[in-house]
């Protein structure tokens, strides 16, 4: 079978503060006649995401595989992925599924082969009193970081340090249950304190 078209789902009321990060496989049956049959939510995310998600599947367009000449039914894996105020789905442009740690579909999570350390002159840390950063960045397929989010109550240049730092970890990817290289999210915390 081929797919045509593939809806993204419509955003939540609440996208822009919906601080939510998650995928939403689904088991979906393409049927002969060219229509979505039965949709099958292998794990659930937030309710109405997911109830967002599965009625964007029910618009998917296709064509039917063939088999001895004549239409057959497809069961295929559909995955759906939030994060942080929008949707990622295969076959759209410049997007990328992202799956979060822990995910169930993950044979291999990703592996951190460096994780540069971040020095800050000691005055600058006992002026400050201290403070924390939290970093969350998807370590791509392809081997590259991307921040897709940063909380953070450290100085602005503290923050920067930190951000430049967590672009330059080297990870081997995380693997799916099929053997391929995907993308997953992962959220790294630095704390520091005036007495380091």
């Amino acid at each position: 079978m081929k797919i045509l078209e593939q809806p993204v789902p419509a955003l939540p009321e609440d996208y822009g503060t919906l601080d939510a990060q998650g995928s939403i496989p689904l088991r979906v049956r393409f049927l002969e006649n060219g229509t979505v049959g039965e949709i099958r939510v292998l794990s659930s995310f937030l309710r109405r995401l997911t109830d967002l998600a599965v009625e964007a599947a029910k618009k998917i367009k296709f064509e039917p595989a063939v088999k001895n000449g004549k239409p057959v039914v497809t069961v295929k894996t559909v995955i759906y992925s939030y994060i942080y105020g929008g949707w990622q789905i295969p076959g759209q442009s410049g997007s990328d599924i992202y799956y979060c740690e822990g995910d169930p579909n993950l044979k291999k999570p990703a592996a951190l082969l460096e994780d540069p350390k971040v020095d800050f002159p000691a005055a600058r840390i006992i002026e400050k009193g201290g403070g924390q950063i939290k970093i969350t960045v998807v370590l791509k397929a392809t081997g590259e970081v991307v921040i897709v989010k940063t909380d953070s109550d450290l100085p602005e240049d503290f923050t920067e340090k930190v951000k430049a730092a967590v672009l330059k970890i080297k990870f081997n990817p995380a693997i799916d249950k099929s053997g391929k290289p995907v993308s997953q999210l992962k959220t790294f915390e630095y704390e520091f304190k005036p007495n380091q």
